[in-house]
């Protein structure tokens, strides 16, 4: 009975096949790594210090972002009519927003519920 696989016969072949094995792992790092959905985002409404405070953790590096909360214009659900699905929007001016849901993963309730609960914590 012969082999499904083909064994490797010479060195170039086998440097071949780890060179590709190797750029297929790279590239999967690499996307895990620049991807939003591969992070952990952590929000912190802080009252005490005036300060939302938002941690993105990557798989290498976590980055945090500070915004004073009386920049805060409003806060109101998004829509992402293609999937029925929803997030929360920041707004801090006419051009900057902060997107809690960076995947639209909320149903209309959740979202909602949401936006009162921040926007009355934070007497908006």
């Amino acid at each position: 009975m012969g082999s499904l696989a083909t064994p490797v016969t010479t060195p170039e072949e086998g440097m071949v096949l780890h060179a590709i094995v190797g750029l297929f792992v790279g590239f999967i790092v690499i996307s895990a790594w620049v991807s939003d959905e591969a992070k952990v985002v952590t929000w912190i409404f802080d009252k005490s210090v005036g300060t939302l405070t938002v941690k993105k953790r990557g798989l290498l590096v976590t980055k945090v972002s500070e915004y004073p909360l009386q920049d805060i214009r409003k806060v109101r659900r998004e829509t992402r009519i293609d999937v029925g699905l929803y997030g929360i929007e920041i707004l801090l001016s006419e051009t900057r927003r902060l997107h809690l849901c960076l995947d639209y993963s909320l149903f209309v309730d959740a979202a909602e519920k949401g936006v009162n609960c921040i926007s009355q914590f934070l007497n908006l």
